[in-house]
C-alpha cells in the first residue's frame, strides 16, 4: 500500500544521493535504514484483521502521508465494528488546534461510549 510507495520513493532518494543512506528525516523524525527493513517486514492488514474489538479511526481529509482510502479499507475490514471520523482539512499530524480538538472530542466520545458514559 501507501507505505511501500513511500519506501520506494526513499530508496530512490538514497540511490540518487538526495538523502543519507543511514538516516532520514521523516516528518521531523530522524529514522535509520532499519526503519525501511522493519516497514517491509510488517503485515499490518493481516495482523489488524485479527483484532475483534470496536475501533475508532480519526483521519484528516488532507493527510498526504496516509490517504483516506486506507481508512476506508479498514472500514471494509472491520464493518460495523469501526467508526470513521474525518476531520476536514486536517493533515497527518493534526497540526492545528481546531483539528486537535476534533480528534480529542471524537476520542473522548468513543471512550465514554465504551464505558456507558461512566467516565
Amino acid at each position: 500500500g501507501e507505505m511501500y510507495i513511500f519506501i520506494e520513493k526513499r530508496e530512490k532518494q538514497i540511490e540518487n544521493g538526495e538523502i543519507s543512506e543511514n538516516m532520514m528525516d521523516i516528518s521531523g523524525l530522524l529514522l535509520g535504514e532499519g526503519f525501511i527493513e522493519d516497514a517491509r517486514s510488517l503485515r499490518i492488514i493481516e495482523k489488524t484483521a485479527e483484532y475483534t474489538g470496536e475501533t475508532l479511526i480519526v483521519h484528516g481529509t488532507d493527510d498526504t502521508v496516509v490517504p483516506v482510502a486506507v481508512s476506508e479499507g479498514y472500514m471494509k475490514l472491520f464493518g460495523s465494528r469501526v467508526k470513521l471520523v474525518l476531520v476536514d482539512g486536517a493533515d497527518h499530524t493534526f497540526q492545528r488546534i481546531e483539528w486537535i480538538e476534533q480528534l480529542f472530542d471524537a476520542s473522548i466520545t468513543f471512550i465514554k461510549g465504551k464505558f456507558n458514559d461512566g467516565l
